[in-house]
């Protein structure tokens, strides 16, 4: 089942949308590549998109710190939560390769995840920045 990011997921934020987009691409080329056993390709996606996810993460974090969010704590939280998740699961795949475990979590953890993070908290997030205007530094 292909991981795509749909129109229900937009946040209205031109950028983090254009990042959500990209995202979901890199995932589902990574289900694909695990699928097709394609070692390099996935060790280049999981490299990739720890990367990226560290640097959207960073960018929604700023954004939410400009404008006051008051749910600031509790979603910076639920990005570091994941990218701890994350990073265990790509030191699992440097270690053993794709594994049945690493593939199952690849495949099924990490898309469910963005979407329902998104689904909920990003959506959250968009109306709560939309209705804050940045704060001056």
């Amino acid at each position: 089942m292909p991981i795509l990011w749909t129109s229900n997921l937009a946040t209205g934020i031109p950028a983090v949308d254009r990042q959500h987009r990209l995202i979901f691409a890199r995932l589902d080329a990574l289900v694909a590549a695990v699928r097709s056993n394609r070692p390099d390709e996935v060790g280049f996606l999981l490299e990739f998109l720890g990367d990226y996810v560290v640097s959207h993460f960073d960018t929604e974090e700023m954004w939410m710190a400009a404008c006051a969010y008051p749910g600031y704590e509790a979603h910076k939280a639920a990005h570091e939560t994941f990218v701890a998740s994350y990073r265990s699961l790509r030191a699992k795949y440097e270690l053993h390769g794709a594994t049945f475990s690493v593939v199952t979590r690849a495949e099924h953890w990490i898309g469910a995840w963005f979407e329902n993070h998104i689904a909920r908290v990003d959506l959250e997030m968009a109306r709560g920045l939309r209705a804050r205007p940045a704060r001056r530094v």
